[in-house]
Formats: C-alpha cells, structure tokens, sequence
C-alpha cells in the first residue's frame, strides 16, 4: 500500500498498523484495512463525486441507533473523501460458518431487519422514498455510472439503463410502507457473533424508504449466496409479512441502476 497517500489527519491514527486492501462486497470506495495486535480500523477513500460524504452523515446520526462502526475520522482533501472508522466484531454473514447453517444466517437477516425499522422515523432526515431513488438513478444513468454487464438475467430484457428507468417510473408500487431501511441490505454488509447481530456497514444508502427495500434485495443476496430460493419463505415468515412480488422485482430491478 505504498502508493496509498495518507492525509496527516489520516495517518496518525494509522502509524505502525499493517494494511491490506479489502476486495470484499460492492463499494465504490476504495477500502483499506488497517490492524495491529490491538486494534483494526477501515479507511475509505472516495473522489469528492462520490457518495462517501452521505455515507459519513448516515453514519453520524447512526451513532447510538444502531450498531455500527465507530467514526474515528472524517476528511475532504484536494477533491478526495476519506473516511476512518472502526471494526466491529462478529463476522459477516457471507463468512462460511453462516453458509454452512443456512437458517441461522436466514434468522440473523431477519433480526436486522428488525432492528433497523425500529428505529424511530418521525425525526430521521435521511429519506430514500421512490420519488427520491428514482431521481437518483436518472442521475447514474446521466453519469454513465450503470453497469450493464452485472445485470441480473431477468434485467436483460431491457435493452438500456434508459429502458429500465422508463419501465420502473411507469410501474411504481402503490402504498410504500415507510420504515427505516440500510437501503444495500446484503449478507456482506451484516455482521454477527453467532446468534447476535454484532453492525451494519456501507450505510451510504440507508433511510426511510419502503420495507421491501431492504427485504427484496435480502433475498437476492440470500439466493446468491446460498444458489436456491427455499429460504425465501423462511425469512418472509421470520420477518412476519407475507410475499408481495410486485415490490420484490421491482426493488431488484432498480438496485440496478445503482
């Protein structure tokens, strides 16, 4: 990590820690890990148009709502993010202790999921309501951002980023049921200690949005990992809502163009 360049900010709470960069899950940023017998910190390195800077605010008013890394720094520098936060314990649920036990992994999911709409909404600033996600993937569309070539097989009967855009603003669900949502609910991005959910990372897209966010793209993420759908009623039935496919396609769908 020599080519790393380190803020003086950044580097004093890093001095004589090892680094490595992380390659795991699908943040934009660049993601560092730094360790030493005692202590293991993460830093996030993002261009100034990135999304870093929401990420850090999400974070902020996280502090003591929820379970997530500590903020030890936070600083913009000659157009670059850069983000210092702590480990937390536990492992991510993606480890393979929980994908060789599938229902306790199926249960974790569905206590995150939980904890998060307990979080009370009449005050929360942060809002990624349809009208919002909808705009804001008009913009990644805008900035060439989208991806077509990590497209689910069931996207790829739109033949453009524009094409899906079009179909998801003529097709939005009726009746959102607002709660408090991490907006990129994945297995790698949940951590635990056996049968205790231990954080919530990459938060850059949480706030108060449609249950379903969360709980079709925890889906998606459960068939990925685990390469069948049975375990889709399981969690649906631990969560306590019954299927709505309408909103479990639609979420998918337009989580691709983020």
């Amino acid at each position: 990590m020599d080519s790393l360049y380190l803020p003086k900010k950044i580097k004093k709470h890093v001095l004589n820690m090892e680094c490595e960069q992380n390659s795991v899950g699908c943040s934009q940023a660049g993601v560092y890990k730094f360790f030493s017998e005692t202590e293991t910190l993460y830093l996030k390195v993002e261009s100034k148009s990135g999304d870093l800077e929401t990420e850090y605010k999400n974070m902020l008013w996280l502090q003591k709502r929820l379970p997530a890394p500590r903020i030890i720094e936070w600083l913009s520098e000659m157009d670059i993010d850069y983000l210092l936060i702590s480990g937390i314990g536990g492992k991510m649920l993606c480890d393979d202790y929980y994908l060789k036990n599938p229902t306790l992994a199926v249960s974790l999911l569905a206590k995150g999921i939980n904890l998060l709409q307990s979080v009370d909404i009449n005050d929360c600033p942060i809002h990624n309501r349809l009208h919002k996600k909808l705009k804001d993937a008009a913009e990644n569309i805008r900035l060439n951002r989208v991806d077509m070539n990590d497209w689910e097989a069931n996207s790829n009967r739109f033949s453009s980023p524009q094409d899906l855009l079009n179909f998801l603003s003529s097709n939005i669900p009726k009746n959102e049921e607002l709660v408090f949502t991490h907006g990129d609910y994945c297995l790698p991005n949940i951590f635990a200690d056996d049968e205790q959910i231990t954080g919530f990372i990459d938060v850059g897209r949480a706030g108060v949005a449609d249950l379903w966010q969360d709980v079709a793209l925890c889906i998606r993420s459960l068939r990925h990992n685990f390469k069948t759908k049975e375990y889709d009623d399981l969690l649906l039935k631990q969560i306590g809502i019954p299927i709505n496919k309408e909103k479990l396609d639609y979420y998918i769908l337009l989580d691709e163009l983020f």
